[in-house]
């Protein structure tokens, strides 16, 4: 699959992969504050362990964050767009210090 980017002069890059992971991360906090039924026990934790195995298995250890949506009270934080956001801050900083080393090496 190629990847493509968006290209603003006032924005960072992003990929498909970051825009559609932040969609998600997104749509599961909107689902969790917005709608009422998800706020029942019963479909509220099936959302919970489905954004917790979603984040867990896409961010790795980063997603291990989304384990706070198990205690009750913490719904109003956007557990979710929290952890893309780590998630994106460490692998740009990653990426940019593979570069540097990449660019140094090739010197």
């Amino acid at each position: 699959m190629e990847t493509r980017t968006i290209q603003t002069p006032w924005a960072k890059l992003f990929t498909w992969e970051d825009l559609s992971t932040l969609a998600i991360c997104l749509a599961l906090d909107m689902l969790d504050l917005l709608v009422p039924f998800m706020s029942t026990p019963i479909y509220g934790d099936i959302l919970d362990f489905s954004g917790i195995a979603f984040c867990v298995l896409f961010f790795n250890w980063i997603g291990a964050i989304t384990i706070l949506e198990i205690i009750p009270g913490l719904d109003i934080v956007p557990l979710y767009t929290i952890s893309w956001l780590t998630w994106y801050l460490n692998t740009s900083r990653n990426k940019q210090k593979r570069l540097m080393a990449e660019l140094e090496n090739w010197k």
